[in-house]
């Protein structure tokens, strides 16, 4: 689903940030 892959994208940058933070 387009909105599921929008949540999957948005979920991983977060994740990069706060691993990068």
């Amino acid at each position: 689903l387009g909105v599921n892959d929008d949540v999957e994208a948005m979920t991983r940058d977060m994740i990069l940030q706060w691993l990068a933070g």
